[in-house]
């Protein structure tokens, strides 16, 4: 049961973090489309460009949660099975 929350939270945390990524790229991205989109929109319209968001925050989801769910099963093979970060000094 340790190991399944430890991996859940993981994956949680994965993808907060993908969103916070997302966000950045999103909010600065569409700065440049308001700004001139004629210039930045490569000839698609703002349709297309929500689709392509669609898209794009799916593809992100599933790459987060895959991330996280890696990252987890690693870190928990890492720590309490390989056990690498356990203190090397004994009480004597």
């Amino acid at each position: 049961m340790k190991k399944f929350i430890y991996i859940v939270a993981f994956t949680t945390l994965e993808i907060l973090l993908q969103f916070l990524i997302h966000r950045m790229i999103e909010i600065s991205y569409i700065q440049l489309l308001t700004a001139d989109f004629a210039r930045y929109g490569f000839g698609l319209t703002w349709q297309q460009w929500f689709a392509l968001h669609s898209i794009f925050s799916i593809i992100l989801l599933i790459a987060g949660a895959g991330f996280g769910l890696w990252q987890g099963q690693y870190w928990w093979q890492q720590i309490y099975v390989l056990k690498r970060w356990q203190k090397s000094t004994k009480l004597k």
